[in-house]
């Protein structure tokens, strides 16, 4: 099967779930209850939601140009950027940089990058554990949710985390938190 054809399996299986379609209704309507809230507003928010249309055609217009600046940005901080066309290039370069030091484990954030690529169930064909894998074997491992979805913050400690920290621009907070749990444990 391929992964079109499972990505559509999956939609199929999770359209006919009542647990999850009852789970997507619960998050929508907290969702629209925090945007009535923050913005009561109508016109405003009318407003913002057409700039934002505004700004992402901006960006797809001009992506190609973006990535590239990115792209000498990051290598100006000494990132080494990889490109990557398709789901199996992406996954073969991160298994030829894991095996070109000798790595067996991966602990990495939860995309939906990675997870449309099937990154895990990938690497673990190849040998190479992840995040989910070695917390069921290693459960003292300290987790630290690092994600730009600050109400997660309200229940961090169900994600079994041991801290939060809402993502931005400026490292220190986390680095700051990932210290304070290296010195803790």
């Amino acid at each position: 099967m391929n992964q079109t054809e499972a990505f559509h399996r999956r939609i199929d299986e999770a359209l006919h779930n009542d647990q999850l379609r009852r789970n997507f209704r619960t998050a929508l309507s907290g969702i629209q209850r925090r945007r009535e809230e923050q913005f009561p507003d109508d016109p405003q928010l009318q407003a913002l939601r057409e700039q934002a249309r505004a700004v992402r055609a901006n960006a797809l217009t001009r992506q190609p140009e973006l990535l590239e600046r990115l792209e000498a940005k990051l290598t100006a901080n000494g990132i080494q950027v990889h490109w990557a066309e398709t789901a199996a290039e992406a996954n073969q370069l991160v298994l030829d940089i894991m095996q070109s030091h000798g790595a067996t484990r991966l602990v990495k954030g939860k995309s939906m990058v990675s997870e449309e690529m099937e990154l895990n169930a990938f690497l673990q064909k190849h040998g190479i554990e992840a995040l989910e894998k070695i917390m069921t074997i290693k459960r003292e491992l300290p987790v630290v949710i690092h994600s730009a979805y600050s109400h997660y913050k309200e229940n961090y400690l169900t994600w079994s985390a041991m801290a939060y920290v809402v993502k931005s621009g400026n490292l220190d907070e986390l680095i700051a938190t990932v210290e304070k749990l290296i010195h803790n444990t």
